[in-house]
C-alpha cells in the first residue's frame, strides 16, 4: 500500500560521496545507494583546500585522473553520471542536497584523524538539516575500534595485533557492483576532469 507523499520520496535521490574508493565493485557506499531503489548521484569532491588536508603530489594527481576516467565509465554502463566538484566536502554535499532535493548521503569511511573529523562535522551538518547520512567500511579488513588491546586502546606491537586480527575471523564478503543505478536526471553541473590539471 502506498501513502500520500512515497512516490515522491522514492523520486528523491541519494548522494554517494566517493573519496579513496574510485570503484563499482565492493563499495558499500554505492551498493547501498543502488540498494534504495533511488535516483543516484554519484559525486567525487576534490577537496584539497580543507584545512589538515595535503595537496596531492603530480604522481597521486596522475593516478587520481585516470582512475577517475575510468570510474566515469563504470557509472555511465550502470546508467549514472559521475560529477566531479571541486572544494571543501562538508560545503560541496550541502550544496549538492540543495540541488538535488537528496534526503540521504552515503560514502565510505577514511579513518585518519582529518578525514574521521571532517566526516563527523559533515554527518552533523546533514543532521541539523533533516538528511541522512550513513558512512560505511570502505576499504579495511576490519573496523580499526574492532581490533584493540586488552586496555581497550590501539595496538602498539605488531604480533598482538596480527594475533588480534587473525581471530577476528574472514573479513566481510565483498559486495557485487550494483548491476544498474537508476539515473538522476536533473540538471547538475560538473567541473570537467581535464580541467583539474
Amino acid at each position: 500500500m502506498t501513502g500520500p507523499g512515497r512516490d515522491t520520496d522514492r523520486a528523491r535521490p541519494v548522494v554517494v560521496l566517493f573519496r579513496h574508493d574510485l570503484r563499482i565493485a565492493d563499495n558499500s557506499a554505492l551498493h547501498e545507494a543502488a540498494a534504495t531503489g533511488k535516483p543516484v548521484v554519484a559525486v567525487f569532491v576534490l577537496d584539497d583546500e580543507a584545512p589538515g588536508g595535503r595537496r596531492l603530489g603530480a604522481a597521486r594527481r596522475w593516478w587520481l585522473h585516470h582512475s577517475l576516467a575510468a570510474l566515469g565509465r563504470d557509472l555511465a554502463r550502470l546508467g549514472a553520471r559521475l560529477t566531479l566538484r571541486r572544494g571543501e566536502m562538508r560545503v560541496v554535499a550541502q550544496s549538492l542536497v540543495q540541488e538535488t532535493g537528496a534526503d540521504l548521503v552515503v560514502w565510505n569511511r577514511r579513518y585518519d584523524p582529518h578525514g574521521i573529523s571532517a566526516d563527523t562535522a559533515m554527518k552533523s551538518a546533514l543532521a541539523e538539516r533533516g538528511i541522512a547520512a550513513a558512512s560505511h567500511d570502505g576499504h579495511l579488513l576490519h573496523e580499526p575500534w574492532r581490533l584493540t588491546t586488552q586496555a581497550g586502546g590501539p595496538f602498539r606491537v605488531y604480533t598482538p595485533f596480527w594475533r588480534a586480527l587473525v581471530s577476528q575471523g574472514e573479513p566481510r564478503d565483498p559486495v557485487p557492483a550494483p548491476p544498474a543505478l537508476l539515473p538522476y536526471r536533473g540538471d547538475l553541473a560538473s567541473d570537467a576532469l581535464a580541467g583539474w590539471d
